[in-house]
C-alpha cells in the first residue's frame, strides 16, 4: 500500500509545476522592465508588427493550456509567439527566449465566403494563412421573427498562431470544430485548421448527454436570468478580459490530430479564461464547475482573474475547495497506510 501512496504523491508532485512569468501588455519597450507576474503552465513572449512599423508591440504573460513544441513560432504575418517553461520568468528576455528552436508555421491557401443573406459576390479573391477559420450562427430577426444564418470563411488573423484561436468566447485547439450554444449567442459553429475542413460535419447527438446552464453576464449591464440550458458533451464558464462572463455547453469534434477537449481550466493569451466539466448544472458558478474535477487538478483551482460578484463567482470558493480537496486527499493516505 506505500506503493499505492507513493503513486498517489507523485501524481500531486507533477501537477505542482507551474512556472511564474513575466507580464506585460502595455506593448512598448517598457515591458522589457514589468514586474507583473502570473503564473500558468508555459511563459509567452509576443511581439507583433503591425502594418509598416519597425517597432514590435510587446506583449508577456502566461497561458494555461497544452503547447508542443515549446520555443517560438513566426505565423504568416510575420509576428512572433514564444512559449517557454523551463525556468520562472524564462519569458522576462526576449533575445534569450528567441534562441530557443524556432518554427516558420505553414502557410496554406484558404478561400474566403460569406454567407449572409445577401447575394454572393461573382468571385472573392483567395488568401494566404496558416491556418482556415470558420464560423456560423443563427440570428433571429425582431423584423419577421425568421431564423436567418450567417458564416464567414476566412484566413486566420494577425495574433493567431497554432494555439487557442480568437474566433469565439470559447477556447479549443486548431484541428477542430465546436458547436456552441452560450448566453448572447445561441447555435454557434467554429472550426480552425486547413482549407479542407469539413465545415458541413454535424456532432454526434448521442455524446450530448450533460444540461448546463446558457447565460450571460456584463458588468456594465444589469444582470436579468435566463433559466434556459442546453445539452452538449461539457458544460463550460467563459471569461473574458473586460469582464464579460458567458455560460453554455459545447460539442467538439477533432478532424485534424488536434488535441481533444477535457475537463479542466485553461487561459488564452488573449486573457480568455474557460472552465470546462461535464456533469449536469455544473457550470452554475465557477466553485461548482472547479469542485467537480478531479483531485489531481486542485492546482488549476482559484486561478481566475475574474472579481465580479455575481452568480457566476463565488468568493468563498478559495476557502471551500481546499477544504473539499482535504478530505478525500487525507481519506486516500489513510486508505493506503493502513489497508
Amino acid at each position: 500500500m506505500l506503493i499505492q501512496l507513493f503513486l498517489l504523491l507523485t501524481v500531486f508532485r507533477e501537477v505542482t509545476t507551474l512556472v511564474t512569468c513575466s507580464r506585460c501588455e502595455s506593448g512598448t519597450e517598457e515591458c522589457n522592465y514589468s514586474r507583473s507576474t502570473c503564473r500558468g503552465d508555459f511563459c509567452y513572449h509576443a511581439q507583433y508588427f503591425y502594418g509598416n512599423e519597425m517597432m514590435p508591440t510587446i506583449q508577456k504573460g502566461c497561458v494555461i493550456g497544452e503547447i508542443s513544441p515549446e520555443g517560438c513560432r513566426v505565423n504568416h504575418h510575420g509576428n512572433v509567439m514564444c512559449f517557454c517553461s523551463d525556468a520562472d520568468y524564462c519569458n522576462s528576455n526576449f533575445t534569450s527566449i528567441v534562441d530557443v528552436t524556432s518554427t516558420i508555421l505553414p502557410v496554406q491557401t484558404c478561400q474566403p465566403e460569406k454567407v449572409n443573406n445577401l447575394p454572393k459576390p461573382r468571385w472573392t479573391k483567395p488568401c494566404a494563412a496558416n491556418y482556415c477559420t470558420f464560423i456560423a450562427a443563427k440570428t433571429l430577426m425582431e423584423v419577421d421573427n425568421a431564423n436567418y444564418t450567417w458564416s464567414t470563411k476566412d484566413c486566420n488573423k494577425e495574433n493567431e498562431f497554432d494555439f487557442f484561436p480568437t474566433l469565439t468566447v470559447f477556447n479549443f485547439y486548431p484541428g477542430t470544430c465546436v458547436w456552441l450554444n452560450y448566453g448572447g449567442q445561441p447555435d454557434t459553429h467554429a472550426c480552425y485548421g486547413s482549407d479542407s475542413l469539413d465545415t458541413t460535419l454535424v456532432f454526434d447527438t448521442t455524446t450530448a448527454t450533460t444540461e448546463c446552464h446558457v447565460d450571460y453576464f456584463n458588468p456594465h449591464l444589469p444582470y436579468v436570468k435566463s433559466g434556459s440550458s442546453c445539452l452538449g458533451q461539457f458544460c463550460f464558464i467563459s471569461a473574458t478580459s473586460r469582464g464579460e462572463v458567458f455560460r453554455g455547453c459545447v460539442n467538439s469534434q477533432t478532424v485534424e490530430g488536434a488535441t481533444p477537449l477535457k475537463i479542466g481550466y485553461t487561459r488564452a493569451y488573449t486573457g480568455l479564461e474557460q472552465w470546462i466539466c461535464n456533469q449536469s448544472y455544473c457550470n452554475a458558478d465557477l466553485k461548482s464547475a472547479e469542485l467537480s474535477w478531479p483531485p489531481e487538478l486542485y492546482l488549476y483551482r482559484n486561478r481566475s482573474n475574474l472579481r465580479e460578484f455575481n452568480v457566476f463567482y463565488i468568493d468563498s470558493a478559495r476557502s471551500s475547495s481546499s477544504i473539499f480537496l482535504a478530505i478525500p486527499f487525507v481519506f486516500l493516505i489513510n486508505y493506503c497506510l493502513f489497508h
